[in-house]
């Protein structure tokens, strides 16, 4: 019996790329575009451009999700855009009322159910809903990310201003995206996590911006090395 694989919302437009594929926790996923060194050198020396849509991820809402995440994971993010690293994933903190949790591939549905039990025994309503398919996650990563970004979003991508593992909400190319800021060792990476529809309009986009940076489109392998 043949297992259907979970297609990520870009998976048409690397079908086009003419992309080798990966099985990662029942997901299809694009392990390479082309040659695995040349992505590598394009993410060292310029700039990278990823499907990462197959992660797990949980949008967390109500007055007191910070105390129920605080109770169920032992942490919560101290600020708002703040980071946390619990044992089910990176947490942030988005509003007072609202939390995102990102998880490793397939990781989500334990996570949701832990977090529901914990929610379900106080008298305050807090939600947790899994939004694994219905969000797209595009990382861009490599020393010339920030120019890329700065030609379709207003943020300010200094250091300073966005540091790592910071979270911020903003418009991309006029599309409601979640920018969170994730380096990769030296390399400053951000991914951007926005509705699935728009997936194949904002990788386009982000395209075109970083095609005078030579961004290159690039799989798990070289993300991986």
């Amino acid at each position: 019996m043949t297992t259907l694989l979970k297609l990520t919302p870009l998976n048409a437009v690397s079908e086009h790329l003419g992309t080798r594929w990966l099985e990662v926790a029942g997901w299809r996923c694009a392990e390479a575009y082309g040659d695995v060194a040349a992505e590598i050198a394009a993410i060292r020396g310029t700039v990278g451009l990823a499907d990462v849509s197959a992660g797990g991820k949980l949008q967390i809402e109500g007055r007191q999700a910070g105390s129920m995440l605080a109770a169920a994971l032992g942490a919560e993010p101290e600020a708002i855009g703040g980071h946390t690293r619990v044992e089910a994933g990176d947490l942030f903190c988005l509003r007072p009322d609202m939390y995102f949790l990102s998880t490793l591939p397939e990781a989500e549905t334990a996570v949701q159910a832990r977090l529901e039990s914990a929610a379900a025994g106080r008298a305050d309503l807090v939600t947790v809903t899994d939004v694994s398919h219905g969000l797209a996650g595009i990382e861009l990563v490599g020393p010339r990310a920030v120019d890329v970004l700065g030609r379709v979003c207003g943020l300010d991508f200094d250091a300073a201003a966005f540091p790592n593992l910071t979270a911020r909400q903003s418009s991309l190319a006029k599309t409601k995206q979640l920018i969170i800021r994730r380096d990769r060792g030296t390399l400053p990476g951000y991914i951007t996590f926005g509705a699935r529809s728009l997936a194949a309009y904002v990788w386009g986009v982000l395209l075109e911006a970083g095609h005078a940076f030579g961004i290159a489109p690039v799989g798990l392998a070289a993300l991986r090395s």
